[in-house]
């Protein structure tokens, strides 16, 4: 039972660790997204080149997801990060076209 209870810790420890990760990348990229014009060519590839991490962990909290251990307010985060990764995608390809 106390393994179970360690494991459902660790699960919910990496679940917030992924969770601010990417919370953190998506408000960087509303900040790049207003400066963009003024963004010179480097740190408009930088960004472009991360947003593929961004989904690996993207996917890798999923997996965790789908896991026991995750309380309900880090469930609700998820949702509101998975919104705002539909929307965030949009984007990311708005801003490659540039």
């Amino acid at each position: 039972m106390a393994e179970l209870a360690r494991a459902d810790t660790d699960v919910a420890a990496d679940f917030e660790q992924y969770l601010r990760y990417l919370e953190g990348s998506l408000a960087q990229l509303e900040d790049f997204e207003q400066r963009w014009e003024r963004l010179d060519e480097v740190n408009r590839d930088d960004l472009l080149a991360e947003w593929p991490l961004v989904e690996v962990k993207l996917g890798e909290l999923r997996r965790l997801a789908l896991r026991r251990g995750v309380p309900g307010e880090l469930r609700q985060r998820y949702q509101a990060l998975c919104r705002r990764v539909l929307r965030d995608r949009r984007t990311v390809e708005r801003l490659r076209e540039h």
